[in-house]
């Protein structure tokens, strides 16, 4: 439904405004239009991988955590970075199998 403010009115489409009226003359209403299937498919993609991109960070920041843990707990000795990391992937990845 159009919404039309005080002393306006419709006239083929157009909304127009009596002389004097604060509002915009002339406003185009322009209904909404239906999505093509395109458009849809695409969006609902795009919505799965931000969810998906959202999930790995999450995971991403579960691992860095234990990562660290795992190497202050080691006496933060140096060049073991990639070993503490992995390790914690395998750790994450068989807690939530």
């Amino acid at each position: 439904m159009l919404e039309r403010a005080p002393g306006a009115f419709l006239r083929n489409q157009k909304i127009t405004t009596l002389p004097g009226n604060p509002i915009h003359q002339n406003l185009e209403f322009n209904p909404p239009r239906k999505p093509n299937w395109k458009e849809v498919i695409m969006s609902e993609t795009l919505v799965a991988l931000e969810n998906e991109l959202e999930a790995r960070k999450a995971q991403e920041s579960v691992i860095r955590i234990r990562a660290y843990e795992r190497w202050e707990a080691r006496g933060c000795p140096d060049g073991s970075d990639l070993e503490d990391w992995f390790t914690s992937e395998q750790e994450l990845s068989h807690q939530t199998v």
